[in-house]
């Protein structure tokens, strides 16, 4: 399932979020102008700014930013780049959960999400290198299930944003 899908599923998608995805380069300026086309047509009256991102199909990349940056201050709207990122990581990780391929590959894509959110320190624990030191059962080192991990990581975010 489409990242942006998941997080319209789960009430996380907004324009700062958006903004935020765009600039990271997880979603394409088509991505914007879905948006703005769906805020549109659900729209009530008609928004100069939001009629300009839904027709920005031949923008470049920084007047779309621009465009979105207008409009999120022409209604504004709050821009909290720790939540957006946070709601970001949830929705990729939901993603990976639903995803239908072996435990092996989802590792694999987790170890590629790790990286890519530049290694959150609420991931470490899903690193495919991360041991635990259990001096008290004899033990020097335990390997931890990533799958495990992720599933921690989805609740506590889960709560921080719900």
């Amino acid at each position: 399932m489409n990242i942006i899908n998941i997080m319209r599923e789960n009430n996380m998608l907004g324009w700062s979020t958006l903004r935020y995805g765009f600039i990271k380069y997880w979603i394409t300026s088509k991505d914007v102008i879905n948006f703005a086309v769906k805020q549109l047509t659900n729209s009530e009256g008609n928004d100069y700014n939001l009629s300009l991102l839904a027709s920005s199909e031949n923008d470049s990349t920084d007047s779309i930013l621009k465009m979105i940056d207008q409009y999120i201050e022409s209604k504004k709207i709050l821009i909290d780049e720790n939540l957006d990122y946070k709601k970001w990581l949830l929705a990729t990780l939901l993603n990976i959960q639903n995803l239908d391929m072996s435990e092996q590959e989802k590792i694999n894509e987790l170890q590629r999400v790790y990286a890519d959110f530049n290694y959150p320190v609420e991931m470490k624990k899903c690193s495919i290198y991360y041991y635990e030191d259990h001096k008290k059962k004899g033990q020097k080192k335990i390997h931890i299930d990533p799958l495990e991990e992720m599933k921690k990581v989805i609740n506590i975010l889960s709560n921080e944003i719900f």
